[in-house]
């Protein structure tokens, strides 16, 4: 009790005879009261402990002797006596660096604490399948780049572009609760299996931040960490490298944070495998080490199962590696192909992914992984397959209007894909029989060459075009053109229109009225529809360039001189200063007032004043 005055001491004070009763260290904590988010957490973690009076009990006399180690830290070099009031030991001005490391221990404590009872507590949401492809809204966030998933609740956090972040409900995406703006990986976060707890790097690694995903709220941030490598929830623990390189143990059940007994030095990879025991394997690039952790009366412990070395390719080069054949085999990105360990045999090899496959992958279940392709004949486009490890077999699959990036969803079978949507799925429907790897990647490897030899030959007619277009232009003088001489011009460049089919894509250019005449100059490498909506201007001509056919409408009375197959739609691109200047052939010494482009044109607007 004496203690819990000195907690209180910075809100109420205590009496004077309250303060001769006082231990000595309870004077020190009196006269140097911890910070407000030490009680915070105090009072959070006792919060989700009331109803079992044995852990608040246990936990209040757990807070008191840390305090109370607190108070004897910080007052070593001073003699404080029975008599001496709170007051008189505020007066020595003890060493407040002191203070800060034992209060950032509490807070350690008290955050291990809270993680832990938060992880052993029934799944936020429940696991539900997301079988069809389910949209996932956007809400709060302006686009969802990416995402991190709770492995056995219906648990995510979705990110955009700017750092925002939401807690949403699987498979419906629907928001639990929006997350303060930290601009961070994907990589380095983790959402604890029950999905009630995110662990989020810092920007800049300078440390690991704690959240309650049920409410957003902030838990804990533990400084000097790195990142959370794994839940060890069998065992209300968790594991935590260390940015110095040591990797720590923290047990949730009694707040300990030790040095993990058998973690190689800068680990930096891990995955928990499934089992009765919970089992992990933790390491590095290339070294790593089985294992097992069990509760003792002392608290956790880590039994060595056997260490293993990765010889195969480039080892684990990015992300991390996820348990395959109930926890027998693991599978790993090892740029550019995608490689296995065998966690019985210690052997390792690769599977000759590339270039066919790109070394992202997903895993739908424990044989069978999600892979993409890129498409040779449309290089925004990627085709889906089914890879199957165990028969060395892959199958197309029907992408269901999922197109763009795949997102893994880590441990939890299924994946994300984002583009000009988000979608999550755990079932893909293949559409033809599967065929055997190897000669997947030999048909592919040929088209390639093929595509190769025919982007050359049309590289080559292309600067055929593009010198007849040159020649032209050198003898259609702006002058016999019929262009005024103070006319200004305006160039918009893109890509692609925009609209369903490739072959019905528009793309629509507001022309303000300006006092001066326009000339336009078009570009895109798809057949595109310009649709010019002229404001009163005087469009004097439009220059047109595509790779594929365009047309302009819009327009009666002015003319359309095509130029060329050039195309650009990034300003300073190798691409734009080409197509700059063949249109300067055509226009000589016209000023050329401004380029816009985009990759897919929607609308434009040039002139005005």
């Amino acid at each position: 009790m004496l203690l819990a005055c000195a907690f209180a001491a910075a809100l109420s004070g205590c009496t004077r005879i309250e303060e001769a009763a006082m231990p000595a260290p309870a004077k020190v904590n009196a006269a140097y009261p911890p910070p407000p988010e030490v009680q915070a957490a105090r009072d959070r973690l006792l919060g989700l402990l009331a109803g079992d009076t044995k852990q608040v009990d246990a936990v209040k006399a757990q807070i008191e002797s840390r305090m109370a180690l607190r108070g004897l830290a910080c007052s070593q070099q001073v003699s404080i006596g029975r008599l001496d009031s709170v007051a008189f030991v505020k007066a020595l001005g003890l060493d407040q660096i002191c203070f800060q490391a034992q209060d950032q221990a509490v807070q350690d404590f008290l955050g291990t604490r809270t993680v832990g009872v938060l992880m052993s507590l029934p799944p936020l949401r429940p696991l539900k399948p997301a079988t069809a492809g389910t949209p996932l809204p956007q809400g709060p966030l302006s686009y969802i780049t990416d995402g991190t998933f709770a492995s056995q609740a219906g648990v995510a956090v979705l990110r955009d572009t700017v750092g925002d972040a939401t807690v949403v409900e699987l498979p419906t995406g629907a928001v639990i609760a929006k997350l303060p703006r930290m601009m961070t990986s994907p990589w380095a976060s983790r959402v604890s299996p029950n999905g009630r707890v995110l662990a989020l790097q810092q920007t800049g690694g300078q440390g690991v931040t704690f959240f309650d995903t049920s409410n957003g709220h902030r838990l804990w941030d533990r400084l000097g960490g790195q990142n959370v490598l794994t839940w060890l929830p069998e065992v209300t623990g968790f594991v935590i490298a260390e940015r110095s390189g040591v990797t720590t143990l923290a047990d949730g059940l009694t707040g300990n944070l030790a040095p993990h007994p058998l973690a190689p030095k800068n680990s930096s990879v891990a995955t928990s495998l499934p089992g009765s025991a919970a089992r992990t394997l933790l390491g590095s690039a290339r070294e790593l080490v089985l294992m097992e952790h069990q509760r003792a009366p002392a608290g956790l412990q880590a039994t060595e199962l056997k260490r293993l070395h990765i010889t195969a390719g480039q080892g684990i080069s990015s992300g991390q590696p996820v348990s395959m054949q109930q926890g027998r085999l693991v599978v790993f990105t090892s740029h550019p192909h995608i490689s296995w360990l065998n966690l019985e045999s210690g052997e390792s090899g690769t599977y000759r992914t590339s270039p066919t496959f790109g070394a992202t992958f997903a895993k739908l279940d424990e044989n069978r992984l999600l892979v993409d392709s890129l498409d040779l004949t449309d290089r925004m486009r990627l085709n889906p397959w089914v890879f199957d490890i165990a028969a060395q077999v892959v199958a197309p699959v029907d992408p269901a209007g999922m197109q763009g990036l795949l997102i893994p969803t880590g441990d939890r079978p299924g994946f994300m894909r984002r583009g000009q949507g988000a979608w999550v799925a755990d079932v893909v429907k293949t559409t033809s029989e599967p065929v055997p790897l190897d000669k997947v990647a030999a048909e592919y490897e040929l088209q390639a060459q093929l595509a190769k030899l025919q982007a050359q030959v049309d590289a080559q007619q292309s600067q055929e075009r593009s010198a007849t277009a040159s020649a032209t232009a050198r003898a259609t003088a702006p002058a016999m053109m019929g262009l005024p001489r103070d006319a200004v011009v305006h160039m918009i460049g893109a890509y692609e229109g925009t609209g369903s089919s490739r072959a019905n894509r528009s793309i629509r250019v507001v022309v303000r009225h300006s006092p001066r005449p326009l000339v336009l100059a078009l570009s895109s490498y798809e057949s595109v529809r310009w649709v010019i909506v002229n404001q009163g201007a005087k469009i004097s001509t439009v220059l047109l360039s595509s790779y594929e056919p365009s047309t302009v409408i819009g327009l009666l009375d002015t003319p359309v001189q095509r130029m060329g197959s050039s195309y650009a739609y990034e300003a300073g691109s190798p691409e734009h200063k080409r197509w700059r200047q063949e249109v300067q052939q055509y226009i000589g010494p016209l000023d050329i007032r401004s380029f816009q482009g985009q990759y897919t044109g929607k609308e434009f607007s040039v002139g005005g004043s």
